[in-house]
């Protein structure tokens, strides 16, 4: 109802003009509709604790693991944004004044969007790496896991542990800027340890045949056989 004596009404007056303007376009055959601007991303520290139990699962355990470590003063966590959607929460504990262990929670819906977490994680681990060291864990079944790990910087550790991945940031720089000259470098690391490994080899071989040598007995009893048969007088 109108508040107005003359019984005007503004806002149906608005509504109606709009679906009036929106039916002339229709009619006359216009095809081009305002879009709405994407969704902005944003980085959010602390992650909320609904942010987190969103992509936590369903499962109870798994929950109170990650209510422990958003309670936890030594675990740092980071949540991504697109819009009002929470695409991954980052978490980042402290072992000691410079190491920083880095674990990550994805949401399906960032299955369209890895390109933009991958440089989002570049752009942020790239200035912590200068002054700690970063590393994850990543399960040796989980593939996609280590393939994100491998565009994102990381490379396996060389440790009894299976499943460590640290941060190189040099490495991973050198092979985006100049890739040929990065390919030329790991060739040649690869063949001075595969060289380093035919030596350690060839020197163990060496080491059995000297102490086979050492310990073989002078045979017992007459020899079958002569070298000269011109020599060899009887059939014995």
């Amino acid at each position: 109802m109108s508040s107005s004596p003359d019984g005007y009404d503004p806002e149906k007056d608005a509504h109606d003009s709009y679906y009036a303007a929106v039916e002339a376009k229709r009619l006359r055959g216009d095809r081009h509709w305002t879009q709405k601007p994407p969704p902005a991303w944003r980085i959010v520290s602390p992650a909320s604790r609904a942010a987190t139990l969103s992509l936590a699962g369903a499962g109870a355990r798994v929950r109170r693991m990650v209510l422990a470590q958003v309670r936890s003063e030594a675990v740092e966590t980071v949540g991504i944004y697109r819009g009002d959607d929470c695409m991954a929460v980052v978490y980042f504990g402290r072992h000691g004044w410079r190491r920083r262990e880095m674990a990550l929670s994805v949401a399906p819906e960032a299955a369209r969007h890895m390109g933009r977490l991958v440089r989002i994680a570049q752009l942020t681990l790239f200035a912590m790496a200068e002054t700690h060291l970063i590393v994850a864990t990543v399960h040796p079944a989980n593939l996609a896991g280590q393939r994100m790990a491998v565009l994102v910087g990381f490379r396996a550790a060389r440790l009894k542990q299976p499943g460590v991945w640290v941060l190189r940031k040099e490495r991973h720089m050198s092979s985006i800027l100049n890739p040929g000259k990065a390919a030329k470098q790991a060739a040649e690391e690869q063949k001075q340890q595969q060289a380093i490994a035919n030596d350690r080899q060839l020197a163990e071989l060496r080491q059995q045949d000297a102490t086979s040598g050492a310990s073989r007995r002078n045979p017992r009893g007459r020899r079958l056989f002569v070298t000269d048969a011109a020599s060899k007088s009887d059939l014995s």
